[in-house]
């Protein structure tokens, strides 16, 4: 009866590992995904920080001419 309860816990404790072993690899990869977003939106908005300065120094060059 001992031996049947120890293997029980046993094979629960193997399980709920095994579960946080699939849930850190999930995690690792939602990381990756995540840097690759941020990587991504802070070129974008480097670029749109670059097309935003041209066309506000063509609008006071514009205004100025009037």
């Amino acid at each position: 009866q001992e031996f049947v309860r120890v293997n029980q816990r046993y094979q629960f404790l193997t399980a709920q590992r095994q579960d946080l072993l699939d849930a850190k690899i999930e995690l690792q990869k939602s990381m990756a995904v995540i840097r690759k977003l941020k990587a991504d939106l802070k070129k974008l908005l480097s670029k749109l920080q670059q097309h935003l300065v041209k066309f506000f120094q063509k609008c006071l060059a514009a205004v100025r001419l009037v």
